[in-house]
């Protein structure tokens, strides 16, 4: 995956969390303060590791983003099955 490609999701995402009035964001992915062009989620923002995904089976979001770019945390499929059923009717989707 070209690395140069993930700030730009990155940015993308965080216009699509400030555009809305979210009530249950929840992104899916490595911390983005590890990186250099990149700061923490914004407030309200739950980030987790894909592989703890298949913990919020039951609970719903009205935003998920999966940071399917990044390297550090690869593309988990079974996470990303998991996940997809905890969006709201209605709700956002990004990967």
């Amino acid at each position: 995956m070209d690395r140069r490609r993930r700030p730009q999701a990155v940015s993308k995402a965080r216009a699509w969390i400030a555009a809305g009035r979210w009530r249950s964001p929840l992104w899916i992915g490595p911390e983005l303060a590890s990186f250099s062009q990149a700061s923490p989620l914004p407030e309200g923002v739950t980030r987790l590791s894909a592989s703890r995904a298949r913990g919020q089976l039951g609970s719903e979001h009205d935003l998920v983003i999966f940071d399917a770019l990044s390297p550090e945390a690869g593309f988990d499929p079974d996470a990303f099955g998991a996940i997809s059923g905890t969006v709201l009717a209605g709700g956002g989707w990004c990967c």
